[in-house]
């Protein structure tokens, strides 16, 4: 994942599916990436306009930069 891919939201694995948070997040642009010392942190632009950090499990590309 880079900077200006377009992502979608996935929820973690044993989360009920919840159509409110799906709906909020939807998809989105990466804006920026932070590197921890275990894993990288992405800040993503969501389509209704707020801002999140994630992890890389909790996102999936849909469409590259």
């Amino acid at each position: 994942m880079k900077v200006g891919d377009i992502v979608k939201f996935v929820p973690p694995p044993g989360m009920p599916y919840s159509g409110w948070l799906m709906g909020q997040q939807g998809v989105g642009l990466i804006r920026a990436i932070e590197s921890t010392q275990t894993q990288d942190i992405y800040n993503v632009l969501w389509r209704n306009g707020n801002t999140t950090n994630e992890w890389k499990c909790y996102i999936e590309v849909i469409s590259k930069a």
